[in-house]
């Protein structure tokens, strides 16, 4: 086997800028991972990936003769590499144009070169992956879509309703309210927001830095809100974002009201979700704490006990040593009977209350019973229907 066929061969990157400081700036980032390969015009960047396609492109917006949305629309037709927009504009309306023409992510000028070359080492091991898997995906959407024809928006909803009323966690719920739309026979991505983070899916799997940036520009524009052929449906914790949306009215209604019943359903399911994980933690808590209070009365009750036998000891070692003194202080046996009987007398009621402690015990007994019973009901589930 020759040298060269053992090497691994660098994935190629395509810069397209008409800008050199720009080009030579994304080449220097670049060009100790990747076989880097430049033009400088939107035609250039077409007859290139023409002659050689490479593993990813990074293009500009604003370049004489086609701009760079045009160029990505035309590699869009025949091509299925990841193109990410490097720009200086950074607004809604250029970032959802980047999307319509088919970009996979946006970099803002300035950058930072690592984390450049870090997003294009993941788009391109992503796109790999999604190729990988594109047999299998095309295979299960068609048998998915010819079974699912058959199923009317009620039926989709109770199949939600009836998937998701056990999840334990949101993203399990995330892919049962994708699976929802997509037997809607539509392409959403959807976003649930919870206190553990964000989890955004696409009909391909995870979404790409583009389309999750689009989500998150848009969460805050109201229950409904169309732009072009985009629709999203915004609760506080659920969105769902319709890609393509019919231009029947009576259509794109019917997929509007069916949306916001499946997000306000995921919506409640992601709060309950959120109180059944407080609720878990709580009773690990309580738990613990209950375990480590009985411990601890248990320790006091064998402190107790010991402080009982050991008083118990010097009260009779004190008489006892009393008692023996009587020869060294020349008392006649009338004073020293009185001395002894003066003793007893006051150490008898003592010694009675230690004995008397199977009160104490009980407490000590009924407060450990508690603890433990406690313990092994722990807290009760939280469950919304």
């Amino acid at each position: 086997m020759s040298n060269s066929n053992c090497q691994a061969v660098r994935p190629r990157v395509l810069i397209v800028d008409d800008d050199l400081i720009s080009r030579e700036m994304l080449r220097f980032a670049l060009e100790d991972e990747f076989e880097v390969e430049e033009a400088d015009s939107g035609e250039s960047a077409l007859l290139s990936v023409a002659h050689i396609p490479p593993q990813l492109v990074l293009l500009d917006i604003e370049m004489p003769g086609i701009g760079g949305y045009e160029t990505c629309r035309r590699l869009r037709e025949s091509d299925s590499f990841p193109i990410i927009f490097v720009s200086s504009h950074d607004t809604l309306e250029e970032r959802v144009e980047a999307f319509d023409c088919g970009a996979n992510d946006f970099i803002v000028k300035p950058f930072d070169a690592e984390i450049l070359a870090r997003k294009v080492s993941l788009a391109i091991d992503a796109c790999i992956e999604r190729e990988r898997l594109a047999g299998e995906t095309q295979r299960l959407q068609k048998t998915a879509m010819g079974f699912l024809s058959n199923m009317n928006d009620s039926g989709v909803l109770m199949e939600f309703m009836r998937s998701s009323i056990s999840c334990s966690d949101q993203y399990q719920l995330a892919k049962n309210l994708l699976e929802a739309t997509v037997q809607y026979g539509i392409n959403c991505h959807v976003q649930i927001r919870h206190p553990g983070g964000v989890i955004t899916l696409t009909p391909h799997g995870a979404a790409t830095p583009l389309e999750e940036s689009v989500l998150e520009k848009s969460k805050e524009m109201g229950r409904v809100f169309q732009f072009r052929r985009r629709m999203v449906i915004n609760y506080s914790m659920v969105s769902v974002i319709v890609v393509d949306t019919p231009e029947e009215v009576d259509i794109a209604g019917r997929i509007r009201d069916n949306l916001c019943i499946l997000a306000e359903t995921a919506e409640a399911i992601t709060e309950t979700i959120s109180m059944r994980k407080d609720s878990a933690e709580k009773a690990e808590q309580l738990q613990s704490a209950s375990l480590n209070a009985t411990m601890s009365i248990e320790e006091v009750r064998e402190l107790y006990r010991a402080q009982l036998n050991e008083s118990r000891r010097l009260l009779g070692k004190l008489i006892d040593e009393v008692e023996e003194s009587f020869i060294f202080l020349a008392l006649t046996d009338r004073q020293e009977k009185m001395v002894t009987e003066i003793m007893q007398r006051n150490v008898a009621p003592v010694l009675k209350l230690f004995e008397d402690t199977v009160e104490m015990e009980q407490k000590f007994g009924e407060i450990i019973d508690s603890l433990q019973s406690q313990k092994q009901e722990g807290v009760p589930d939280v469950w919304l229907f």
